[in-house]
């Protein structure tokens, strides 16, 4: 066994990680004073057996209560296990140890990712005070998912492009379950009895991966409701927990709460009779919730919202889960019953899991994010993945703007990047771009789909052709979707680091993972086209 205790002088310790084989990791128990009140599963380097340190990841040490803080070891290491760890400040003012911060080669450069961790869903989104608060599925401890170690990590931007980055907001209380996907409101009228402008945040304590031989001993627990009142950075848990409990076997996830007619509502991804739905449960307190309704044919990351009609001023609801496939329809008697089914937020492979920012005062839009999946690294470890070693993984999607829109074809939601990504603009140049271009990143080009033939334009296999005939875009991904608006369609590009976004005609988006290295386009209907494009600042910059 292995043991060492700090001295809480510093806000972090640094840890060495070698990163290899999750079954190779460690249990790392940590006592806040003489309480074990975590236990984390870690890759840490051992010197003298000699493993390479890939690189450090950072324990906040600010939120435990005692002056002492102790790590412990049971899985057989020698007694220098720990001798590695380094106190010390925030990694930005650690440069030794983090020599490449925010200049990682794989680092999205306009697109949000934590400073050091895997990351997935975006969770608990609310905007307060003029901020957009997200939270997000983090490992802070390694590279990889891995089903350990999940917390809530958490950032906070003014203009939805920058973010300022706070330590874990909920990290999990056991090795045996996890801080799944969830979300978080804000209880302006204190129904909940905690207090006006409380925080009330709702996730899934989920099962967690087993290693090194160790047998699961509980199931997943089920729905958790905590609360907070320092805007978001630190939580409690109410006193009956689960609100939710899930049956033995079942993986019910990804609470969605709001507020509507007084009362909390929450969204839940369950599986019953064989059938993927969103349940709807129902409190005026936070402590009792009744079932009241089932949606069918909904699986994972559930949201809805109510949004104006741009062309009619109606209000409709709009329901949607993991993969953005969404419904509009009609909310009344927390019942929500469909008009439209069977759109996408997104025509790409990349966009996942998102969710919208509650409170953001404006009943004709939702702001929305989502996670960019990265395909070159996927949520288990697998051997010959070109990002081990690397200390970070995955990063969010853009915050776009949905509109919900009546159109010739029906209502549709329509997806736009958030207006304020216009500041990251630098030079702008007239560029001519055909098959064979190299694209610049990070940047945006503009461009019209002119001509009455078919185009298609993709990078790395990937992206869209547009059918001038009808007005069709049809995706690589195996989506289409048919342009409302009248006119030559317009384009806007993104790219960066690991992506490519397209955003046509002011009604649709399409993300696909595109490494910088393969971002040659090419282009078939047509020899070249006239863009506009405009360099853009990394959001690291300041950093």
């Amino acid at each position: 066994m292995a043991k060492r205790t700090f001295i809480r002088e510093t806000e972090y310790l640094h840890i060495p990680i070698h990163d290899d084989i999750p079954d190779n990791f460690y249990y790392v128990k940590v006592y806040d004073g003489d309480a074990c009140v975590q236990e984390f599963h870690m890759g840490i380097a051992i010197d003298e057996s000699g493993e390479e340190t890939n690189f450090y990841v950072a324990m906040f040490l600010g939120n435990y209560r005692s002056n002492e803080i102790t790590l412990v070891c049971e899985d057989g290491v020698p007694d220098s296990f720990f001798d590695g760890i380094i106190p010390g400040k925030k990694p930005e003012e650690e440069p030794g140890l983090y020599p490449d911060l925010y200049r990682e080669d794989i680092r999205q450069q306009i697109h949000f990712s934590p400073r050091v961790g895997w990351m997935n869903d975006p969770n608990g989104l609310f905007w307060k005070d003029g901020n957009f608060h997200l939270y997000f599925q983090h490992n802070p401890f390694g590279s990889h998912h891995g089903g350990v170690n999940v917390s809530w990590g958490h950032a906070v931007s003014a203009d939805g492009v920058h973010f300022k980055e706070y330590p874990d907001a909920i990290m999990p209380y056991s090795s045996r379950c996890h801080v799944a996907s969830g979300s978080a409101v804000v209880d302006a009228e204190n129904f909940s009895g905690e207090g006006a402008g409380t925080v009330i945040a709702a996730y899934t304590a989920l099962q967690s991966r087993q290693y090194r031989g160790r047998k699961a001993v509980t199931q997943n627990e089920g729905q958790m409701l905590l609360y907070s009142r320092d805007d978001g950075k630190t939580y409690q848990y109410f006193e009956k927990n689960p609100i939710i409990p899930v049956p033995d076997g079942e993986e019910w996830r990804d609470p969605k709460i709001f507020v509507y007619e007084n009362q909390f509502c929450v969204i839940v991804y369950e599986r019953i009779d064989g059938e993927d739905c969103a349940s709807f449960y129902v409190s005026s307190d936070c402590r009792t919730w009744v079932l009241k309704s089932r949606s069918k044919d909904l699986y994972e990351c559930p949201d809805i919202f109510p949004l104006k009609v741009s062309e009619t001023g109606e209000e409709l609801w709009v329901l949607y889960g993991g993969s953005g496939r969404y419904a509009i329809g009609n909310f009344s008697d927390f019942v929500f019953t469909a008009i439209e089914k069977n759109q996408f937020l997104d025509y790409g492979e990349n966009v996942y899991a998102g969710q919208t920012f509650n409170h953001y005062p404006s009943d004709e839009f939702r702001y929305h994010i989502a996670w960019m999946v990265d395909h070159g690294q996927r949520c288990r470890f697998t051997e010959h993945s070109v990002l081990n070693g690397k200390s970070i993984s995955q990063a969010m999607s853009l915050i776009c703007k949905l509109e919900l829109h009546k159109t010739e074809h029906g209502y549709r939601l329509f997806r736009t990047p958030i207006e304020t990504v216009e500041t990251l603009r630098k030079n702008c140049f007239e560029v001519c771009i055909c098959s064979g271009s190299k694209m610049t990143t990070p940047a945006e080009y503009q461009f019209s789909l002119k001509g009455k033939e078919p185009v298609s334009i993709t990078l790395n296999g990937q992206g869209f052709t547009y059918q001038p005939q009808d007005r069709t875009i049809a995706s690589t991904s195996g989506k289409s979707y048919r342009l409302s608006t009248e006119g030559v369609p317009e384009v806007r590009m993104f790219t960066d680091k690991r992506s490519i976004e397209f955003f046509i005609a002011g009604e649709i988006s399409l993300s696909f993972f595109v490494p910088e290295s393969e971002q040659f386009l090419r282009m078939e209907g047509r020899n070249s086209v006239v863009a506009k494009r405009y360099e853009l600042s990394s959001i690291w910059e300041e950093k």
